[in-house]
């Protein structure tokens, strides 16, 4: 689990970096976390916040995987033996855009849209190689309307993306 957390870590960074940046923000506007508590309660440190939340995750037993060569940032194939596939992780992640503001959860989620979509492949410092890569993710509209409903919450602006570490 370590390196999921870690991983979502490293992109809510980069994303929060953007966001401040692009916004001219002081303060954090992203969190990681439950988009609501299990009584179905929106957390108070949620509130006017870009929450980002893991819906599902699962082992990523592929053979080949794409490094990162930090040399000369390319891509580089390896085979299973010469990569820990035992930490290899897909993860199908919700960024929502929790904010009494309708105008600012859209254009910051717009700018996170156009940023995974400039950087759809993020070097993660310091951990030999490791990457993340993202990729947008739509789902049909049945099961995301079962998504809301399991939440328990209503539905707000959102963007879904899977990222493979």
């Amino acid at each position: 689990m370590k390196i999921i957390v870690e991983a979502l870590q490293e992109l809510c960074n980069k994303l929060d970096q953007t966001l401040k940046s692009k916004f001219s923000l002081s303060e954090s506007q992203l969190v990681l976390d439950s988009l609501v508590a299990q009584d179905g309660t929106v957390s108070a440190t949620n509130s006017n916040r870009i929450v980002v939340s893991v819906i599902n995750f699962w082992p990523d037993r592929s053979f080949r995987t794409m490094l990162i060569n930090p040399a000369n940032n390319h891509l580089t194939q390896v085979f299973e033996e010469e990569y820990d596939i035992l930490h290899a992780y897909s993860m199908r992640i919700l960024i929502t855009a929790n904010y009494n503001n309708y105008g600012s959860g859209l254009a910051f989620l717009e700018e996170i849209a156009i940023f995974l979509n400039k950087y759809p492949i993020l070097f993660i410092p310091g951990t030999n190689k490791r990457h993340l890569k993202i990729t947008p993710n739509q789902i049909p509209d049945e099961q995301l309307f079962g998504l809301w409903n399991a939440l328990g919450a209503r539905m707000i602006p959102h963007l879904i993306y899977t990222v493979a570490t």
